[in-house]
């Protein structure tokens, strides 16, 4: 799992060779040209879908294993456009996913490593996409959550040293993914990103004390545009209170940020909160206020 998670593309992908090369131009030669060859694996990508819808479900994963395979392979050897790629692991990890269990319930071992080696074999297509990006993402998000609720049978203090580093890949990984996700979001999918960005609030107020989680979101953030953020803007300051040093320097720099930039966005819910009865969430809101009038008095004063 490890591999899957936190691996290089290098050290997922199979090594493509000549012989592969050779191989791929015999069956274009065989069908009669790219084109054709291409075509023919939409029409069978359509065939296991109808496979699948009918209840054969076996049969179906069995014939899309192998064609993603194939599709890969071809893929990577002519260099060409990677969207049937990624629809045949993206539909391969969903099946496992829906074959294996309901949404509800606990992946096992074996589950999470064919439906994680699917959505990375996904991933790691150069124009993957958003949908990928955001699948990938809730997978290890689900796969950290399952692990955390679990003790899978172990003491505590072997699960506090082993366990928490596994969740911590996990969480990695989703922040990643989630980040990349919202970077590709546009609004035919503007719902989902919102989603996308409160799981990754989660992945910060949940798992923000283990190692590097902090530091890659506070990475993340820079990358995602600034006002994406204004959707979440409630659930920041309701958690602007928080101690933990490593929350904090995520979450007081990217408030920091939105104030210079939108300043009026926080003037109202930062008076409400000088109000607060809490004295932690009244002094945070007061040093933010104090930040918005170094650049806003005039803002501020109003």
């Amino acid at each position: 799992l490890d591999r899957l998670v936190s691996g290089s593309a290098e050290e997922t992908i199979p090594q493509y060779h000549a012989l592969h090369s050779q191989f791929v131009q015999q069956l274009q030669h065989e069908v009669g040209g790219r084109d054709r060859l291409h075509i023919q694996h939409q029409i069978y990508f359509a065939f296991v879908k109808h496979l699948w819808a009918i209840d054969k479900r076996d049969e179906a994963l069995h014939r899309l294993e192998k064609l993603s395979a194939i599709v890969d392979m071809v893929s990577y050897c002519e260099g060409g456009s990677d969207g049937l790629r990624v629809q045949c692991w993206m539909e391969l990890g969903d099946m496992k996913q829906r074959q294996s269990s309901t949404v509800a319930e606990y992946l096992t071992h074996q589950q999470q490593v064919g439906v994680l080696s699917a959505f990375k074999r996904a991933v790691i297509a150069p124009s993957c996409g958003y949908q990928a990006w955001h699948a990938w993402a809730l997978l290890n998000f689900r796969l950290a959550e399952q692990r955390n609720e679990t003790t899978d049978g172990m003491t505590v203090k072997v699960r506090n040293q082993k366990s928490m580093d596994i969740i911590r890949k996990h969480v990695l990984a989703a922040i990643n993914g989630f980040v990349n996700a919202i970077m590709l979001g546009t609004k035919r999918w503007s719902a989902s990103v919102q989603q996308d960005l409160l799981n990754l609030l989660t992945c910060l107020f949940k798992y923000g004390d283990l190692t590097d989680v902090a530091k890659a979101i506070n990475e993340g953030t820079t990358t995602i545009m600034l006002e994406a953020w204004l959707g979440v803007l409630p659930q920041l300051l309701a958690r602007i209170h928080i101690r933990h040093p490593a929350i904090r320097s995520v979450l007081h720099p990217l408030l920091t940020r939105l104030g210079e930039r939108h300043p009026q966005a926080l003037m109202y819910p930062l008076s409400v909160l000088l109000k607060s009865p809490v004295a932690e969430r009244k002094l945070a809101a007061e040093s933010l206020m104090n930040t918005l009038k170094s650049h806003s008095s005039s803002l501020v004063e109003e």
